[in-house]
């Protein structure tokens, strides 16, 4: 029987626009950006509400030739409680219009869903307090999508954890 999916977390990562370093093309082909990430994001979910350390950066390879974005993302949160989370993915992003307005920080880039596009990462989250350990024996896959809060840009996952069927 195929596996399943069940929802596990949210996750919002705001992007630190002022300090995102676009390199443009690299070794001949495709184009680099680095985008750290600013302060407001959070990990909730499955008992955990863990706020973003803004310390963490989003590394983009986006292919022109196919219209793709090749995501490499790390970044940390720490709940209330002190619980330390390092979370970290790759995913693959098929540009459209919508998105390509988020990846240039436009003005009119508007809030998106998960299912207008194909916007899919594979995180792994390590942890710090053994009651969560759970989170590192297990496979997660996420859907994202374009997230807006007045003039800040942010990516929304819903993460979801691969169940056995």
């Amino acid at each position: 029987m195929a596996p399943t999916l069940e929802k596990a977390f949210d996750l919002r990562v705001f992007l630190d626009k002022d300090n995102t370093v676009p390199l443009g093309t690299i070794k001949g082909g495709p184009q680099r950006t680095y985008a750290p990430v600013a302060p407001g994001g959070y990990l909730r979910g499955s008992g955990i509400d863990a706020e973003i350390i803004p310390k963490g950066a989003d590394s983009v390879l986006v292919d022109t030739a196919s219209g793709t974005a090749y995501l490499d993302v790390r970044c940390a949160f720490r709940s209330k409680e002190g619980d330390n989370f390092y979370l970290y993915y790759t995913g693959i992003v098929r540009l459209d219009e919508k998105l390509g307005l988020l990846f240039t920080f436009s003005p009119e880039a508007e809030t998106t869903k998960s299912s207008d596009h194909y916007f899919f990462t594979t995180p792994t989250i390590e942890v710090s307090n053994e009651k969560h350990k759970w989170m590192e024996r297990t496979i997660f896959v996420s859907h994202g999508h374009v997230y807006v809060e007045e003039d800040r840009l942010a990516v929304e996952y819903e993460i979801y954890k691969v169940v056995s069927g």
